[in-house]
């Protein structure tokens, strides 16, 4: 839940290949339960080639990482409103349903390999990092989540939540238990396309500036901008004022940024 209506588990549980995170139904019941995001900084000179070659190239390797049994779905996104200035301005997320899956490993040879049987890996490899420069990678593990049946996901607000001391099972049982029928009834009623909440897995430990990520997930911009959230609320809570509800959920947890992520490719 994000304070204007729009994510500790473990400490010893992060990186961002994420991207999260849902067709992109990945935040659905039957989601992924593992994100790997890895954060992408592309300087404006390059943009036009890295898309070029992330559709052209990588997709189809994902896409036989895919058939392989490796991962269950890729998402590349590009971050909304990101300047010069900006740490990042892609993710690039693969999902897996296996822990054992997400062991690091140089694959991506072999991924090329798979793919494009007569290319030089080592090449297309070496124009990748002349293109983009991998910033950040985490591990994200989902903890629970809803969407619209069939939903088109285009757009993706992430909120990063920060969880107060000793307030960790308060913050997922305000998510989980009184925010997740809001989200619920928004998805039923084509107010929004999905909505998950994400534990920080790796990196691990008390120095993150945030243990959770929660995802409201759109399917056009003008969606996010809908006055749905107390609408649902009134019909999940008709007896009840949404403001004590704001707060019980504030006092478990701050949130320390928000960022808006557009679809650009997806393998499912």
């Amino acid at each position: 839940m994000k304070t204007n209506f729009a994510p500790q588990r473990r400490n010893s549980i992060h990186a961002l290949i994420l991207i999260f995170l849902v067709s992109a139904n990945v935040f659905a019941q039957t989601a992924p339960v593992i994100a790997e995001a890895r954060l992408l900084k592309v300087e404006p000179q390059n943009v036009a080639e890295f898309e070029k070659q992330a559709k052209e190239v990588w997709k189809p390797a994902y896409q036989s990482s895919k058939q392989n049994g490796r991962i269950v779905e890729w998402q590349l996104y590009k971050i909304a409103f990101a300047g010069s200035a900006d740490e990042y301005n892609y993710a690039s997320v693969a999902f897996y349903n296996d822990w054992k899956k997400t062991e690091p490993n140089d694959n991506m040879v072999d991924m090329i390999k798979a793919a494009f049987p007569k290319a030089d890996p080592n090449a297309i490899l070496a124009k990748a990092r002349s293109l983009s420069q991998v910033v950040r990678c985490s591990l994200y593990e989902r903890v629970d989540g809803v969407s619209k049946p069939d939903a088109r996901v285009k757009y993706i607000m992430m909120n990063f939540m920060k969880v107060k001391e000793g307030m960790g099972d308060a913050y997922v049982a305000s998510e989980t238990k009184d925010w997740k029928p809001v989200h619920k009834e928004m998805a039923d009623n084509g107010k929004r396309a999905g909505w998950g909440l994400w534990a920080l897995a790796y990196p691990g430990g008390s120095g993150n500036s945030y243990d959770y990520v929660t995802t409201d997930s759109y399917e056009t911009y003008a969606q996010m901008f809908e006055p749905a959230t107390m609408e649902a609320f009134k019909k999940v809570y008709p007896d009840q004022e949404v403001t004590p509800w704001i707060q019980k959920t504030e006092r478990t947890r701050s949130l320390v940024r928000s960022e808006l992520w557009e679809l650009l490719e997806i393998v499912q």
